[in-house]
């Protein structure tokens, strides 16, 4: 949900500073984050359990 809402407005800000939008442009920023949702769930990959490590 996050990637989407990300895709969207980056999408939206880069319109409102005058470039342009096409279908494509449309297609990635809607669709993108579906498409990793169903990859993950494919391939079993839960982002959730991802164990971060420290630099430090």
């Amino acid at each position: 949900m996050a990637r989407r809402i990300i895709e969207v407005l980056v999408t939206l800000i880069g319109y409102f500073m005058g470039g342009m939008i096409g279908l494509g442009t449309l297609i990635f920023a809607l669709v993108t984050g579906y498409i990793m949702d169903y990859t993950f769930k494919l391939l079993g990959f839960d982002p959730k359990a991802v164990q971060h490590k420290t630099i430090i």
